[in-house]
């Protein structure tokens, strides 16, 4: 009896010992808070379930009624919208026959040039065919019809045209050794040389060369020793040896002659090439 109140004592006293161990330790470490919890994707998505769930349904807004009408309903017809009115059509312009045809005298003169220009009469054709463009200057298809013509015969000229260096006519007695060189620079030119001296001495047909220049190319020839007067024509289209250029070409003469020298011996020493450009 006496041995068990002993150990009841003692169970006591370290109860007692153990309640002090744990008041002080309380007293020196404070309490540690409770961090949260990361939410896991599982409970995350429960969650917005669970609120998506619980969220009232929006109301469906309803269409509002309006009260009947017992009377009986209005049967006045409401007027009409105008009708679009169509716009004015614009009159067109009345096309003339000189521009819509060719008329019947203008198709005999084309006749007439065809035949000029296979008769090889080619001034006579570039005549007539400046003549009808110019009358007939606001038809479109007589303008078309003379162009075609003009074609034609510029080929037939184009043939007809002399080579550069072509001399057309020669009285020197012999050839020479100076050298006259001629730049056709702004139109097919013709060129004529002629002994200056025979001129002042009034010879009636004093020597003289007449040689033809293409537009564009250079031409020469040669003359013995002398002094000579150079003329020119630069001209459109070449009608041939009797026509010329016609009138559709310009005329000069250059100042101051052409003086070619020579030794005694006949040697060329200076003044043996002289080049022009027209």
């Amino acid at each position: 009896m006496r041995r068990s109140g002993k150990i009841f004592a003692l169970l006591i006293l370290c109860a007692l010992l153990a309640a002090l161990l744990l008041s002080a330790c309380s007293k020196q470490e404070p309490a540690e808070t409770p961090q949260p919890t990361a939410e896991t994707a599982e409970e995350k998505e429960t969650k917005s379930e669970a609120v998506e769930t619980e969220a009232p349904a929006a109301e469906t807004p309803q269409a509002t009624q309006l009260p009947k009408n017992s009377e009986t309903p209005d049967t006045t017809e409401l007027p009409e919208p105008p009708e679009p009115s169509e716009p004015e059509a614009t009159p067109e312009p009345e096309a003339t026959p000189e521009a819509s045809a060719i008329p019947p005298e203008l198709t005999e003169a084309l006749e007439k040039v065809r035949d000029l220009i296979d008769s090889h009469s080619c001034y006579a054709a570039f005549e007539d065919i400046r003549s009808l463009e110019e009358t007939y200057r606001d038809n479109p298809a007589a303008v078309k019809e003379c162009e075609k013509l003009f074609e034609k015969l510029d080929l037939l000229l184009r043939d007809m045209e002399p080579a550069t260096g072509t001399e057309l006519a020669r009285t020197f007695a012999v050839q020479g050794g100076g050298v006259l060189e001629v730049n056709a620079f702004n139109g097919p030119a013709l060129v004529t040389v002629t002994d200056a001296m025979a001129l002042m001495e009034g010879a009636a047909e004093p020597a003289m060369v007449r040689f033809y220049v293409r537009q564009g190319e250079v031409g020469q020839t040669n003359l013995p020793a002398g002094t000579y007067l150079v003329q020119y024509q630069v001209g459109y289209r070449w009608f041939g040896p009797e026509k010329g250029f016609g009138e559709y070409c310009t005329e000069g003469m250059l100042e101051e002659p052409l003086t070619f020298d020579f030794y005694m011996d006949g040697q060329w020493a200076s003044n043996a090439k002289f080049t022009i450009t027209l």
